[in-house]
C-alpha cells in the first residue's frame, strides 16, 4: 500500500467517511462543484463524490487497468 495522505485545493481536513492513512483527498471549494474523495490504496481505487444536493455517489475501480 502506498503511504499517501495528500490534499488538493489547500484543504486541511478529512471527511469522516474516510479514516485511511492512504487517502488522497480532493475537495472542490466552489459551492457550484461536486466534492470528491479518492482512496488509492491497494488493488482497488475507491471514489466518493458528493453532489450539489448533498447526496453521495460511490465507485470502486481496479487500481490497475488489465488492458495495459
Amino acid at each position: 500500500m502506498s503511504n499517501l495522505n495528500w490534499c488538493f485545493a489547500g484543504c486541511s481536513w478529512h471527511h469522516p467517511l474516510f479514516k485511511s492513512a492512504n487517502l488522497v483527498l480532493e475537495r472542490v471549494v466552489s459551492a457550484k462543484q461536486w466534492e470528491f474523495w479518492i482512496d488509492l490504496g491497494g488493488p482497488f481505487t475507491d471514489i466518493v463524490a458528493r453532489r450539489l444536493d448533498r447526496t453521495v455517489v460511490t465507485q470502486k475501480l481496479p487500481s490497475e487497468n488489465p488492458e495495459h
